[in-house]
């Protein structure tokens, strides 16, 4: 008896059926086969799946990283890492401890006070090394040196005493530099004879 009626058919290993094939049979006894659906269907679903199962873990790396973060640099580091806050700029600063009282001459067997502070914006601790050196026209002669070791956002004093043994030959100058960063303070001297007023 010639009906009309459907069944799904699934693989059994033998058949050229797949688990989307769907007969049909109609008056006659003839069979048709519908198109499978699409494919990507049910494979689409399974990357959203996944996804919402990655979620929480994702965010509880993201967590994990900004708490890494904010151990090591602190909450203005983590924001500076971040761009949200520009980055300070570090600098050294080096000037003459008492500039308005700086000598314009120098006598022979006379003390010359020549101390100057160092101030450190670097950011961290830093160690400074310096000479003094008097320049009578091309002639250089090295008076001292040192180094000194500054906290950072601190200063610290540097006594430098020059006592001259001759008089200066003109022009002349006392220059005190730092090797880096570099930096360099400058005086001018006119020499004049011993027991000159």
């Amino acid at each position: 008896m010639g009906g009309t009626g459907s069944s799904i058919a699934f693989p059994d290993g033998r058949g050229r059926d797949t688990p989307w094939s769907l007969r049909t049979r109609g008056h006659g006894g003839n069979a048709r086969r519908t198109p499978p659906p699409d494919r990507d269907i049910l494979p689409a679903t399974l990357p959203a799946l996944q996804a919402r199962r990655l979620k929480p873990v994702s965010i509880a790396l993201v967590v994990a990283a900004v708490v890494v973060l904010v151990f090591q640099f602190g909450l203005l580091g983590v924001a500076r890492h971040l761009g949200l806050v520009p980055e300070a700029q570090r600098f050294t600063e080096m000037a003459f401890a008492t500039p308005s009282r700086l000598p314009s001459t120098a006598t022979p067997g006379t003390a010359v006070q020549l101390s100057f502070v160092i101030t450190n914006q670097e950011g961290e601790k830093y160690t400074y090394r310096w000479d003094a050196t008097l320049h009578e026209g091309t002639t250089a002669t090295a008076l001292a040196s040192g180094q000194v070791t500054i906290a950072a956002a601190k200063s610290s004093q540097v006594p430098l005493v020059f006592v001259p043994k001759h008089a200066l030959a003109a022009p002349a100058e006392i220059s005190i530099s730092l090797a880096r960063p570099s930096e360099q303070l400058t005086v001018h001297l006119t020499g004049r004879a011993q027991g000159a007023k």
